[in-house]
């Protein structure tokens, strides 16, 4: 675990590590959770497994349910609406401006049985979000809004 960690503990101008360079760290920590789990099975200390376990599986969750969702439903924000507007569009969407890349709007619109169409002035910016699309009676339907993002830059 240590040696993922080393490069870090000689920069002061950083008060954490980044979580991509924590995965050689976790791998450590997994190979240790995992001899402590085989070691009680061995010495039959069930009670202490089933224990240890349903510690490790909280503290899991714990992270996943209260500290990670929030960055989930930010980084899908942008997804919502081309999925809305792939239900209502007959033919492709063309987008404006989004806080997306262009292959994962693609992929997204792509998923929901639509097709991306890209303005020739795209611009791609942390905050704004215009496409237009024709509905199935013929109207131009257009969404324009501002995405809030906590930490701009996470979807390009």
């Amino acid at each position: 675990m240590a040696v993922g960690i080393v490069p870090y503990s000689f920069l002061s101008d950083m008060n954490r590590i980044p979580s991509r360079d924590t995965y050689i760290a976790s791998a450590g920590l997994a190979l240790l959770v995992g001899a402590v789990a085989v070691r009680l099975h061995q010495t039959r200390r069930r009670a202490l497994l089933v224990s240890f376990s349903a510690i490790v599986l909280v503290a899991n969750l714990e992270i996943l349910w209260v500290k990670k969702m929030g960055q989930y439903q930010e980084r899908a924000e942008p997804s919502e609406p081309l999925k809305q507007a792939a239900a209502k569009a007959k033919g492709p969407i063309l987008i404006e401006c989004t806080p997306m890349y262009k292959s994962n709007a693609e992929a997204v619109l792509e998923e929901a049985g639509s097709l991306a169409e890209f303005s020739p002035n795209l611009r791609q910016k942390d905050h704004c979000f215009r496409i237009q699309y024709r509905t199935a009676d013929g109207r131009l339907a257009q969404i324009d809004r501002q995405i809030a993002l906590e930490k701009p830059g996470l979807l390009y």
